[in-house]
């Protein structure tokens, strides 16, 4: 079973945000993950990641896993991302993302551009993390972790990170 919770909470009081990764290509879970882990704490990552990633993201779903937000790869091995949106739904409304190589012209696409609106679903070729991603998580504000200070740049300008979140 490919399955891993990370966390970067180290001493915080808050409760860590609960992100769950389903993908079948664990070296995609490792760049989500790490862009994640820069800029949000504390975080808690359950990374589903090998062929059977649905099937085990359902078995712990319905095991009282309860992310507060789901990044989902629309095709996986047996089980697929839309599958584990169904599964999801009848658990939690969390802000679910879709990202897919497939052509938006796919049956699969569609399907999860009806389920979660056209906005919701990322071709992976075309992923602005920062616009496309973190402000979908919900109070993403209160997790967003100041890397420069203020974050400005020598030039007055916010970082791109809190240009995307404004």
């Amino acid at each position: 079973m490919g399955h891993a919770i990370i966390s970067n909470d180290k001493e915080s009081k808050k409760i860590p945000l609960k992100i769950m990764i389903v993908e079948n290509e664990i070296c995609l879970t490792h760049l989500y993950y790490f862009i994640l882990d820069k800029h949000l704490s504390p975080l808690t990552c359950s990374i589903f990641y090998d062929p059977s990633s649905g099937k085990d993201a359902i078995k712990a779903l319905k095991e009282g896993h309860r992310p507060d937000f789901a990044i989902l790869d629309i095709r996986l091995n047996g089980v697929n991302g839309i599958d584990v949106f169904k599964e999801l739904r009848k658990v939690s409304q969390v802000p679910v993302i879709f990202l897919t190589a497939m052509s938006d012209k796919d049956e699969e696409f569609q399907e999860a551009c009806f389920a979660v609106g056209k906005e919701n679903v990322i071709r992976k070729d075309q992923i602005k993390f920062f616009n496309d991603i973190l402000p979908k998580i919900p109070n993403v504000k209160e997790y967003l972790r100041c890397m420069v200070g203020n974050c400005l740049k020598g030039d007055g300008h916010a970082c791109q990170m809190h240009q995307a979140i404004k």
